[in-house]
């Protein structure tokens, strides 16, 4: 599955790592915005690369069947550009399931299943209970789930961290 990582631009080290651990699991992370490509002094300032980066990000998307969101607890990042927020949107306004990891932060995060959108608390969550193989989505319990055949998978994998 062709799957689309979303956050705060500050946890892209902890993307890479989700990243790594998709591939691990036989999926393929699209967009390039957490390998750190863009992580310099002049990104907020440089309109050209704003621009560079906002266009990668919708090729991202636009390969991506799936948008997994990192949202944070809110208020807590009133700073924030929340271009993840537009990710959102567009993931939405295209049908793209979208796996919301974290607090609901505004009433789009609210509309459910009927929208493609599956809630859950944590990382672990979604790869226990909504992470499968079979690329398709299934109405599981309330939730709208990424089904996969076989089982699901029981626990996350550990990976070093991005500065080891």
């Amino acid at each position: 599955m062709r799957i689309y990582l979303s956050s705060r631009y500050s946890r892209w080290e902890e993307m890479c790592q989700v990243a790594a651990e998709l591939l691990w699991r036989g999926h393929t992370p699209v967009g390039v915005w957490y390998d750190g490509r863009y992580d310099r002094p002049d990104r907020d300032t440089n309109p050209e690369l704003m621009t560079e980066i906002a266009k990668a990000d919708i090729e991202g998307l636009k390969e991506a069947e799936l948008l997994v969101f990192f949202s944070e607890k809110p208020r807590q990042w009133n700073n924030s550009r929340n271009g993840r927020q537009v990710e959102f949107g567009y993931a939405l306004a295209k049908g793209i399931p979208i796996a919301l990891i974290g607090p609901r932060e505004n009433s789009f995060h609210y509309l459910g299943e009927d929208y493609g959108i599956a809630q859950f608390e944590h990382w672990a969550d979604f790869v226990k209970n909504g992470l499968r193989e079979d690329i398709s989505c299934e109405h599981i319990s309330g939730a709208t789930l990424i089904s996969l055949p076989g089982q699901v998978i029981e626990e996350s994998v550990s990976l070093p961290s991005a500065s080891s």
